[in-house]
């Protein structure tokens, strides 16, 4: 977290790819800031950084089938 300041939080895990080093932004302008500071390669991690602007408990009904 060091590395890249506290403009996101950052995990490491097994994604589609291998392992990666996953950056969760908090705001549209520092994913922005994020994708030009940190590399695609990182000590050997692929690198994605995510941001989406829905809310946490956002839950869009019309994606449920209803009987």
């Amino acid at each position: 977290m060091i590395e890249f300041g506290d403009s996101a939080v950052y995990e490491v895990r097994k994604g589609t790819r291998g392992m990666g080093l996953f950056a969760y932004a908090d705001t549209k302008e520092d994913s922005g800031i994020l994708r030009k500071l940190i590399p695609s390669k990182w000590n050997g991690l692929y690198t994605i950084v995510i941001y989406t602007d829905l809310p946490e408990d956002y839950e869009d009904e019309d994606l449920y089938d209803s009987y």
